[in-house]
């Protein structure tokens, strides 16, 4: 979380209760946008690369068809 976000709330007397709690929900918002972002990126090359060898597949296919 940004510093200066966390030292607003106290300087407004947030309790230190809240401002811990925040924090820890903010990490792990952090954690699980990295994961879903992880996730995407695999995703993405399992797609790429099923893409290629069907790819590859069509093309081999077609040059039987026109020897």
């Amino acid at each position: 979380m940004k510093k200066n976000l966390v030292e607003d709330l106290r300087k407004l007397n947030v309790p230190d209760k809240f401002v811990n709690r925040l924090i820890k929900t903010d990490e792990r918002l952090e954690e699980i946008d990295e994961q879903l972002i992880n996730e995407v990126k695999e995703k993405r090359n399992q797609q790429a690369e099923k893409i290629i060898e069907e790819k590859t597949t069509i093309f081999f296919e077609a040059s039987a068809l026109n020897p």
